[in-house]
């Protein structure tokens, strides 16, 4: 999980996979870009989650993590040669400049395809018509990648209201954008 603001989908998507008989062989490897201190300045509920995620042993915390940055040290801490899944949700920059957050997009793609299985996927969400302004297909393209699927991420019913979707970076709502979203899986 890449960049999870105040990893209240981190903790909705363990939630959710917690039933499933394989969970506790899995791994996961939650990141923020800020540093702990910061996270928890921004958002005091995160200190509940990071709490409950210390007491999971397949589950693994870092902080200070730059998806534009190369991701092979996150390997180093994980018994695993890649990661099968890498997932970015609503990746924002705190300015709005579509050329900047299109360079962001095609950086994740090209930094995730490197520590990706070639059977992977990495799973971006983006609110309403982010795609499109942010020339997402032009960045999977350039990487030599494709959207397999487009899913339509619900963040009022598929995570049974656990997501906190007020993580605007100025702590606006942003209720009204994240109605039509969508989730882009991109594969080799």
């Amino acid at each position: 999980m890449l960049g999870d603001g105040d990893f209240s989908f981190s903790k909705a998507l363990l939630l959710g996979l917690s039933s499933f008989p394989d969970y506790s062989a899995c791994l996961f490897v939650l990141t923020s870009f800020d540093s702990e201190a910061e996270l928890v300045e921004k958002y005091p509920e995160t200190r509940g989650f990071l709490k409950s995620f210390s007491k999971q042993s397949n589950v693994i915390v870092r902080h200070g993590i730059d998806a534009t940055k190369s991701l092979d040290h996150l390997l180093q801490d994980v018994t695993v040669e890649f990661f099968t899944d890498i997932i970015f949700n609503f990746p924002h920059l705190a300015v709005e400049n579509a050329k900047l957050h299109s360079c962001l997009l095609g950086h994740v793609v090209y930094r995730s395809k490197q520590v990706l299985h070639s059977d992977g996927t990495l799973y971006i969400s983006l609110a309403e018509a982010q795609a499109e302004r942010w020339r997402l297909h032009d960045m999977v393209e350039l990487n030599s990648c494709r959207i397999h699927e487009q899913l339509k991420f619900d963040v009022y019913h598929d995570w049974g209201g656990l997501y906190n979707i007020k993580r605007h970076h100025n702590a606006q709502s942003f209720v009204k954008r994240v109605g039509a979203c969508a989730c882009y899986c991109i594969k080799r």
